[in-house]
């Protein structure tokens, strides 16, 4: 602000200079700091020491540029940071659930990044999800995905024909001519016939809309009545309502053509017998009715299939960190990833 004090986002402080707790220059509080400070990330080496976090420069970033400006206790301010942060969370969530007129209450919110399992369990609270799907790698999930994603090659040609005065013929000839430039490109990569897959799409629109809308057409037999109660459909899903007249304009066709790799085994076969055992207890701040009270940490490198316990708790993994709430369930599944089931009555009910 114009009295040069310094307040958590909407800029991040990046990678450099990072969180006041990297000490590597930056003294902005940032919701790292915020998280250190309240315990729910602990003070020390982490990513094999070439990042130390320092508790005493996150509290005093927070104290000087917001508890102190404010009136705020340093746990009040911090926590002030992530309820922010799960707000900000929570409107993105919404931005591609709720406005795309998907309810979020009826989804298992998947939480990815090194940071994400420690805002899932609020956010989705909020948003009325029932679970939370942790990933055992989640601070490395895009990585992973990428190295075990198929190769794609997409493939896109105007058309702005109308569909139901077009035989279906003149879209499947030139979907097929698709096809085969992209086999010989699959084939180029190392693929044999039988691993590749094509997929085919259509974006349609009501003649004189600007946007269209992207439709799957696996079948183009018949004369595209199919394909057009397909485009209504989606139609209705995105805007609520269909004019019900009206040509239909196929803008482009689409083809997707993956080369589909080897699956990898996610099973874990070794199944515990015995409860989890914490390796600590730790003085954490829980939320603004319980203020601080020592809860357990869990080395998540020695939890095991079938093994649960109740929040509130962390769990360590060398990726993430994951923080159950109050009343919360959170059980390893038989891939060695965390399912969350969230206290239905509200995690203020629970003590």
């Amino acid at each position: 602000d114009t009295a040069g004090r310094f307040y958590v986002g909407p800029q991040g402080a990046g990678a450099d200079p990072g969180p006041a707790c990297y000490g590597l220059g930056g003294n902005a509080p940032t919701v790292t700091d915020a998280q250190l400070v309240l315990g729910r990330l602990k003070s020390g080496r982490y990513a094999n020491g070439l990042i130390q976090l320092d508790e005493a420069r996150a509290k005093r970033a927070i104290e000087t540029k917001l508890a102190g400006p404010l009136g705020l206790s340093v746990d009040e301010a911090a926590y002030g940071v992530l309820r922010m942060a799960d707000q900000s969370i929570r409107h993105a969530l919404e931005r591609m659930s709720s406005e795309r007129g998907c309810n979020p209450q009826g989804f298992v919110l998947v939480a990815g990044g090194g940071a994400g399992a420690l805002h899932a369990a609020p956010v989705a609270r909020q948003l009325g999800c029932k679970s939370v799907y942790v990933p055992r790698l989640a601070g490395v999930l895009c990585a992973f995905g990428m190295c075990n994603s198929d190769i794609r090659h997409d493939y896109v040609q105007s058309a702005m024909r109308d569909l139901e005065e077009n035989d279906m013929s003149v879209f499947d000839d030139r979907f097929t001519a698709m096809e085969a430039e992209a086999e010989k490109a699959l084939a180029r990569d190392g693929f044999e016939p039988g691993a590749m897959t094509f997929e085919r799409f259509m974006d349609l629109k009501y003649a004189g809309q600007q946007w269209s809308v992207k439709v799957p057409v696996p079948d183009l037999s018949g004369d595209g009545s199919a394909v057009r109660r397909r485009f209504d459909e989606e139609y209705r899903q995105l805007y609520g309502l269909v004019p019900g007249r009206g040509s239909v304009v196929v803008d482009k066709l689409r083809l997707i053509g993956l080369g589909e790799l080897p699956r990898i085994d996610l099973n874990v076969s070794v199944e515990a017998d015995a409860p989890p055992t914490p390796v600590e207890e730790r003085i954490v701040y829980i939320d603004e009715v319980v203020g601080r009270r020592s809860i357990p940490v869990y080395d998540g490198a020695e939890f095991m299939p079938g093994q649960s316990c109740r929040g509130p708790a962390l769990i360590e993994e060398d990726t993430t960190t994951i923080l159950v709430g109050r009343g919360d369930h959170i059980e390893m599944d038989a891939h060695g990833n965390y399912r969350i089931e969230l206290n239905s009555e509200g995690a203020e009910n629970v003590n």
